[in-house]
């Protein structure tokens, strides 16, 4: 992935816009380790954004939290 190009632009800028989006919180720890670990050899995912879902992880606690989705609030 790192040395192709689309419209001569690398690959991680033309998917930019729709890895923003990934909802990476909803991955499993074990999905979630493994996406980490491939992003490592090919970077494609913002670490902060790895970071976040993490976050998520940590932060669930009970069952009344898992129907709660994690965001950041806006302005965070």
């Amino acid at each position: 992935w790192r040395s192709q190009a689309v419209l001569e632009r690398p690959v991680a800028e033309v998917a930019a816009p729709v890895v923003r989006e990934l909802r990476l919180a909803l991955l499993a720890p074990a999905e979630l380790s493994a996406l980490e670990e491939q992003n490592q050899r090919e970077p494609l995912i913002p670490v902060e954004q790895i970071v976040e879902a993490w976050k998520c992880h940590a932060l669930r606690r009970g069952d009344a939290a898992r129907g709660t989705p994690c965001r950041r609030r806006r302005g965070t």
